[in-house]
């Protein structure tokens, strides 16, 4: 396209303008999002009276989703079919990069895990749960990856706590999830002590694996702030009440640091 003319753009501006990729790369286009979008239209056009009349898009999106599906691996594969039930979602919908960038976490693909929290983010509302979730991982990815959190990383810390605690003064949290990603951002920060206490308040309504994670968090603000005590009571209630669970808090006590001996 020749933006020259009507445009009146002269050969510097011009030089600057970039191939549509680059732009859509920009906006987070990504192949997860893609397969979303041909799930969707794959399931209204397999509506009866909507696939009788239009068979040959339904084939044209299922063809889509079958092969996009052909090129995921096992773990990103089931994410995605999870990601087309209702069971993930607690009443809204769960954006698929989302899902799909935790297994990559899972398979160490720190980087592209990245990616895919950020572009989350944006497809979520402020002011939720979900979006302090996605602030948190984006963030904990970037400090894996570069050691350290820049200061437009920090200032993101920092509005998605004031969302947190206007959630939390006005009532609007139900799951603990808000207290537990609350806590988590104070750790990013290094404020560890502040963290406690809403870790501690998370932890009363969460259950299971979630529970287990914001303990293992809860364990680490205690060593940090030197509360050996808590830290292994909790470990020892997880030992005792945590069943399936129970190793993981036998774990979480190697990773307390060494007894100081009297005459240390």
């Amino acid at each position: 396209v020749n933006l020259s003319g009507p445009l009146q753009l002269g050969p510097d501006e011009l030089g600057r303008v970039q191939e549509d990729e680059a732009y859509a790369e920009a906006l987070g286009t990504n192949p997860y999002d893609d397969y979303r979008v041909n799930h969707t239209l794959r399931v209204l056009f397999g509506v009866p009276f909507m696939k009788r009349t239009n068979e040959a898009a339904f084939a044209r999106f299922d063809g889509a989703c079958r092969k996009a599906e052909e090129a995921m691996s096992p773990a990103v594969r089931e994410a995605a079919r999870e990601w087309q039930t209702m069971r993930p979602h607690a009443g809204g919908l769960r954006p698929i990069t989302g899902m799909i960038a935790r297994v990559m976490m899972r398979e160490n693909k720190v980087s592209d895990a990245e990616r895919l929290y950020a572009i989350a983010q944006k497809q979520v509302p402020d002011y939720t749960s979900w979006y302090l979730e996605y602030v948190y991982f984006t963030l904990a990815c970037r400090e894996k990856l570069s050691g350290e959190l820049s200061k437009e990383d920090l200032a993101l810390t920092e509005k998605a706590l004031e969302q947190g605690r206007f959630l939390l003064t006005r009532g609007y949290s139900q799951t603990g999830l808000t207290e537990r990603y609350c806590g988590r951002l104070h750790q990013l920060r290094g404020e560890w002590a502040e963290a406690i206490p809403y870790l501690v308040a998370a932890r009363q309504r969460l259950t299971a694996e979630d529970l287990v994670a914001c303990d293992q968090a809860l364990v680490l603000s205690y060593a940090k702030t030197g509360d050996r005590r808590a830290a292994e009571a909790l470990i020892a209630e997880g030992m005792l009440k945590g069943g399936r669970f129970a190793p993981a808090y036998e774990r979480m006590r190697s990773t307390l640091p060494p007894q100081k001996t009297a005459s240390q």
